[in-house]
């Protein structure tokens, strides 16, 4: 597995952080992808995201199945994903697809 790595500047690193606190990540769940998680239905072959954020001595990862359905938080988890791609102009390695 190859690793990539990208710098942002100051500002954008300030939007991103202010977007975590926006939609309350640190207080989502560690996983939403089946029926414990809160989903109250799933589609299969839907792609994963894995959000990982490190802050001082704190770590949170969230991981998102986008086939687990009808959870509220799916439309923040979906906004903060594409977010991150978008101020780290990442869409050249993971795409734009529409989940």
């Amino acid at each position: 597995r190859g690793g990539s790595e990208w710098k942002i500047s100051r500002q954008d690193f300030d939007f991103l952080m202010e977007s975590l606190e926006h939609i309350g990540f640190f207080r989502l769940k560690e996983t939403y992808r089946f029926e414990p998680d809160g989903c109250k239905q799933w589609w299969t072959d839907s792609p994963t995201v894995d959000i990982v954020v490190t802050r001082g001595e704190i770590k949170k990862q969230v991981s998102y199945y986008y086939g687990c359905k009808g959870i509220p938080e799916a439309a923040q988890l979906d906004w903060l994903s594409r977010t991150i791609d978008v101020v780290a102009k990442t869409y050249d390695v993971v795409g734009e697809g529409e989940f």
